[in-house]
């Protein structure tokens, strides 16, 4: 004869509520409660000193980019969210969750180059926008548009290279190829944090003499009201400095 079949034991939500109520009583929970405190306390300390250094990392970056202060939090959580996943995964699994991770915030809105910047402050080197999405099986072609280009011939004086007002991702290259033993020169970066505004230096960096890497790549920055770079020349002969640079 075959064998009866075993009657099946369904237990309740509410049944089981009740099994853990009887088994987690007063004394039972205190005595684990202090058993396991100190070792608690020390975590909650070492993260609350992770949150912070986080925190203070996030607000000087947004600062820097000129990014609204109450869009903290939001930038915060992003954050936190990378960090425990350096805690948990390594390597090619690590980059994955991490740009899926980029991928959510950016579709929430959130600045691009801010993302990256928190990812890159946290130890992990995101690939492009163009990688990710080609992983994904996506193609997609980020619009450029040159916004200036030519040769500035220096006099002594500070010279606006590029100037852009609105909303974009400015970037571009500075040609110092023609600089000689005694030239220096001084390159400048600005921008406005508002209509009317006059422009804020972010940026300055001095070049002396013949150059072993000549073309200067002024790297991404995100301008919303006005952006500005500019050369000066402070000693030698005056050089000719060609200059192209793009909008996104």
């Amino acid at each position: 004869m075959p064998k009866r079949r075993r009657r099946s034991y369904y237990s309740s939500p509410v049944h089981r509520a009740k099994l853990w109520d009887k088994k987690m009583r007063g004394d039972v929970y205190t005595q684990y409660l202090e058993a396991t405190k100190a070792q608690a306390l020390a975590k909650v300390q070492s993260y609350q000193a992770t949150y912070q250094h986080i925190l203070e990392m996030v607000k000087q970056i947004l600062w820097y980019r000129g990014i609204e202060t109450h869009l903290v939090q939001e930038y915060m959580w992003y954050a936190l969210e990378l960090w425990q996943l350096t805690q948990k995964y390594r390597s090619n699994a690590l980059l994955k969750e991490s740009e899926a991770a980029y991928l959510k915030y950016l579709y929430k809105g959130r600045d691009k180059l801010v993302l990256r910047e928190i990812a890159s402050s946290l130890g992990i080197k995101l690939s492009t926008d163009e990688q990710i999405f080609k992983n994904l099986g996506v193609e997609i072609v980020v619009p450029r548009e040159v916004i200036a280009e030519g040769t500035l011939t220096a006099d002594g004086t500070e010279q606006t290279v590029v100037e852009y007002t609105g909303l974009a991702v400015v970037s571009g290259y500075i040609d110092l190829q023609n600089m000689a033993s005694g030239d220096t020169v001084v390159i400048r970066a600005y921008v406005k944090f508002g209509p009317g505004k006059t422009y804020k230096k972010y940026a300055e960096e001095t070049y002396s003499g013949p150059q072993d890497l000549p073309a200067l790549y002024v790297l991404p920055r995100l301008t919303v009201y006005g952006f500005k770079v500019t050369l000066e020349q402070t000693a030698g002969t005056y050089r000719n400095f060609d200059y192209v640079f793009v909008k996104e």
